[in-house]
């Protein structure tokens, strides 16, 4: 009678450890081990890697920023599912970059181009290094990349060792050989610190037996992403001597830019519009396409130029009874700047602009600025800055009085740069 009693319990535990069973394989039937793409060669994930080889990849990230373990020598290298590594990267609350040295800063990544990267410390600014000199890089933001031999930009946060880049997305992670690396850039359409502004303010005012009154502005903007880029710059005077006006001249231009490589980039839109009543010119509109190179662009000096072919509009303000009031022409542009930093406290910029057209339209024609800019605070500065425009054939105006062919201007401004 015992026996009996105790056989549905004998049954029910066998059950229980049956089902057990089936459950545990069904499980490990179902977990598929996790692969990742190095180069496209795909290997499995949480598989040891050798320090040394053409796949070795990133530190353990989670265990490098939240339990404070310092870093010396070659640290144990593993692969990171790409699951794994997208949680790790969710500990890092900064962007991390170490120098070759062994030191950390914490910041943000700003932009990688032509070997050089920019870095913005909250302590000590905005900091530039070679890309040899940085061992390191955790990102916490998002970011853009250009790679060699991958036709689109590369999204994600990444991960940089001595060897390799490890780039983590939503949907997956890639690995590239460090080498192939040509620009990295803050993503997102609409963030602002894709940008580069630096606006500058000047004026003169004297009162007395002679009234004089003036005021320039000048604003140079860069929006700079890891396959393009985008310029405007602007610059006008206003002056009065006894309420009579003397100067009032303006000019805008705008380009687009699209990188082919570390060098070379093409031009499709390059548009500038330009007026001064005092060289008898209501309105100019110029409109070209072309190809530039990047002569120098390190991080103390930037230094490119452009050239191409367009279409320019000229409108008059009075012309004699013979002459026309809209002249239209082929334009040749050139275009070149050169940006470089003389001291730690003191840059240097230089803009040449040059346009070919025919004679009725001004013939040969040029726009120069040179400044010289003093650094008061981190986003603060002190300059002059000279201008000098030319145009070979002036048009006379409806008395045939001809405006004079050179015109300069020397100003003295305070300005701000964000970046």
């Amino acid at each position: 009678m015992r026996s009996r009693r105790q056989r549905p319990l004998l049954t029910a535990i066998c059950n229980q450890f049956v089902a057990f069973v089936l459950s545990t394989a069904t499980l490990s039937t179902a977990a598929q081990t996790p692969t990742v793409s190095i180069d496209n060669t795909t290997v499995e994930a949480n598989t040891e890697v050798p320090t040394e080889g053409p796949h070795t990849a990133i530190p353990d990230t989670q265990n490098l920023f939240t339990s404070g373990v310092e870093l010396s020598g070659s640290p144990k290298l593993v692969l990171e599912s790409v699951a794994t590594q997208q949680a790790q990267l969710d500990y890092v609350q900064w962007d991390w970059l170490q120098l070759s040295s062994g030191e950390w800063l914490k910041g943000e990544v700003k932009t990688l181009y032509n070997h050089d990267i920019e870095f913005d410390s909250d302590e000590l600014g905005l900091l530039t290094f070679e890309f040899a000199d940085v061992d390191y890089i955790r990102s916490a933001n998002t970011l853009s990349l250009r790679i060699a031999g991958v036709s689109e930009v590369v999204t994600g946060r990444i991960a940089v060792d001595k060897t390799h880049i490890t780039i983590a997305s939503s949907e997956e992670t890639q690995t590239f050989s460090r080498d192939r690396i040509i620009t990295i850039a803050p993503s997102g359409e609409g963030r602002l610190n894709l940008w580069s502004i630096r606006g500058s303010l000047g004026t003169y005012l004297k009162q007395g037996n002679t009234d004089q009154f003036e005021f320039n502005s000048q604003l140079q903007a860069k929006r700079r992403t890891a396959h393009s880029r985008f310029l405007i710059d602007y610059i006008g005077t206003y002056s009065t001597t006894e309420n009579i006006n003397t100067a009032n001249n303006h000019r805008i231009s705008s380009s687009y830019d699209i990188y082919a490589n570390r060098k070379k980039y093409y031009r499709p839109a390059l548009l500038e519009i330009a007026r001064d009543p005092f060289q008898n010119i209501e309105l100019k509109i110029t409109y070209s396409v072309g190809l530039g190179y990047f002569l120098i662009d390190s991080n103390k000096t930037e230094w490119d130029f452009s050239f191409g072919g367009g279409y320019q509009s000229t409108q008059y303000m009075e012309v004699e009874n013979d002459k026309e009031s809209i002249v239209n022409s082929f334009a040749f542009v050139g275009t070149t700047n050169f940006d470089t930093e003389l001291s730690k406290a003191l840059d240097l910029l230089l803009q040449y602009r040059v346009q070919w057209s025919k004679d009725a339209a001004g013939g040969y024609t040029h726009h120069t600025l040179s400044s010289l800019d003093f650094e008061l605070t981190k986003s603060f500065d002190i300059g002059v800055s000279l201008v000098w425009d030319y145009v070979e054939k002036p048009s006379a105006d409806a008395a045939g009085d001809e405006p004079v062919q050179n015109d300069f201007r020397l100003s003295f401004n305070l300005s701000y740069e964000y970046n």
